[in-house]
C-alpha cells in the first residue's frame, strides 16, 4: 500500500515534518509519482504504435502541474498538449471526444474499470483541474487499456514482441533447472 503524493497523510506528514517549502513542491511534483515513470515508459516504447502526439517529458510533467487559474502561454500549451495526448489515447479505445467532453467521457470510460476514479471525476468539470495523481492515474488506466481494448494495437504489439523479448532474464535457477524472476 503505497501513499500518492495527493494523499493527506503524506502532506500532513510532510508539513509537520516542517520541510521548506521547495522541498514540498518537489514532493507534489508529477514526476516523483510512480504513474508518471510508467506513463514515460509506456508512451517511450509504444507511442509509435499508437501514434500518439510526441511530448517531452518536461511538457509532460508542466503539463500535469499546472494548476494555476492565472493563464500562462506556456503552462497553457502544456496543460492543452496533455489533453491532447488523453483525448488520442480514449480516441484509440474507441471513444471520441474534445477537450469540453473530455470529464464526461472520462467518467464513462471508468466507469466499470476504476469505481474510485470514476468517484473522484463526478465532482470535477475540468481534467485540468484534477490533482496531479488523480490525471495521472486515468492516464496510466488508459495505456494500460490499450492492450485490453485496442484490436490494432494488440495485433502490432504482438506481431513486434515475442513473448520472450519481454521476459527480464531470471534471477537463477534450481537444481532441477526451475529458472526464477522477480
Amino acid at each position: 500500500n503505497h501513499m500518492s503524493v495527493d494523499d493527506p497523510d503524506l502532506i500532513k506528514t510532510v508539513n509537520s515534518a516542517s520541510l521548506d517549502s521547495e522541498k514540498q513542491k518537489i514532493l507534489r511534483r508529477s514526476s516523483v509519482h510512480p504513474d508518471f515513470l510508467n506513463i514515460a515508459q509506456f508512451m517511450d516504447s509504444f507511442g509509435w504504435m499508437l501514434r500518439l502526439p510526441s511530448l517531452s517529458l518536461d511538457t509532460l510533467e508542466d503539463g500535469l502541474d499546472y494548476t494555476s487559474k492565472e493563464p500562462d502561454l506556456y503552462f497553457d500549451a502544456c496543460c492543452n498538449a496533455v489533453e491532447h495526448l488523453v483525448i488520442s489515447l480514449l480516441h484509440r479505445c474507441g471513444l471520441i471526444t474534445n477537450p469540453e467532453k473530455l470529464i464526461t467521457t472520462l467518467h464513462k470510460f471508468l466507469e466499470f474499470r476504476d469505481t474510485t476514479l470514476h468517484n473522484i471525476l463526478s465532482s470535477h468539470t475540468s481534467f485540468k483541474e484534477l490533482a496531479n495523481g488523480t490525471k495521472l492515474a486515468v492516464i496510466l488506466s488508459i495505456c494500460i487499456s490499450q492492450f485490453d481494448e485496442n484490436a490494432k494495437f494488440k495485433t502490432e504489439f504482438n506481431s513486434q514482441y515475442s513473448p520472450e523479448s519481454l521476459r527480464f532474464d531470471p534471477i537463477g535457477r534450481d537444481m532441477n533447472g526451475n529458472q526464477y524472476w522477480l
